[in-house]
C-alpha cells in the first residue's frame, strides 16, 4: 500500500550475504591501523558472521526514501490504527537504550530541543542506519551508511537543526556532545 519500491527482506544463506543488488561493501573502524576496513581484513572481525540471517536481528533492507514513506505512514496513520501506533511510541521500559530515556514498542523514545524524538538505531558489522522523528518539529532525520563512524554525522544533523548555530558549529568539531 505503500509502494515501497526498494525496501525488502533478506534472509541469506550463510556464505551467500551479498544478495541485494548494488549492494555496498562494510567498514570497520581498525584501531591497529586507524583507518576503515571491511571487516574480513580485521584479524578480531575475519570469522564474524554477519547477523543478517537472524530472525528478529533486522534482515530489513531499504533506502531512505522508502524509510521516509514508512515515517509518513506512521504520522498519518495509513497502514496500522492510530491507537496501536500511540502503543508504539509510549514508554513501556524506563531505560537508556541507544541514548533513550525509555522504550515502547520497537521505539526508543527521548525528551530532547524541547520535543519527543522517536527512533530506531540497527547495524551489523559496520553497516549502521538511524531513522529519528521528532514528533512537535514534525521532522525526520534518516541516515543509512557503510560504517559505524557515521553517529557523529547524525548529531551533526540534529544540531543543524535544533541548537543555535554556535553550538551546532562546536557540535560539528566534536565538542559538547552532551547537548546533541
Amino acid at each position: 500500500p505503500l509502494k515501497l519500491r526498494h525496501a525488502s527482506f533478506l534472509n541469506p544463506k550463510p556464505g551467500n550475504y551479498r544478495t541485494i543488488p548494488n549492494q555496498t561493501e562494510n567498514y570497520i573502524f581498525d584501531h591497529e591501523t586507524k583507518q576503515l576496513l571491511p571487516p574480513e581484513e580485521i584479524p578480531q572481525w575475519k570469522n564474524a558472521a554477519p547477523l543478517t540471517g537472524l530472525v528478529g536481528a533486522g534482515n530489513i533492507h531499504s533506502t531512505t526514501g522508502d524509510l521516509l514513506k514508512w515515517q509518513e505512514s506512521l504520522n498519518n496513520a495509513t497502514i496500522l490504527k492510530r491507537e496501536s501506533i500511540l502503543e508504539m511510541e509510549t514508554p513501556h521500559v524506563q531505560a537508556n537504550i541507544d541514548g533513550s530515556d525509555a522504550y515502547g514498542y520497537g521505539l526508543a523514545i527521548k525528551s530532547i530541543y524541547d520535543d519527543t524524538k522517536i527512533f530506531h538505531y540497527g547495524g551489523t558489522l559496520g553497516y549502521w542506519n538511524s531513522l529519528q522523528h521528532f514528533k512537535l518539529a514534525d521532522r525526520t532525520i534518516i541516515v543509512l551508511t557503510n560504517n559505524e563512524s557515521a553517529k557523529g554525522l547524525t548529531n551533526a544533523m540534529k544540531a543543524i537543526l535544533f541548537v543555535p548555530p554556535l553550538v551546532a558549529e562546536a557540535a560539528t568539531r566534536g565538542e559538547h556532545p552532551e547537548k546533541l
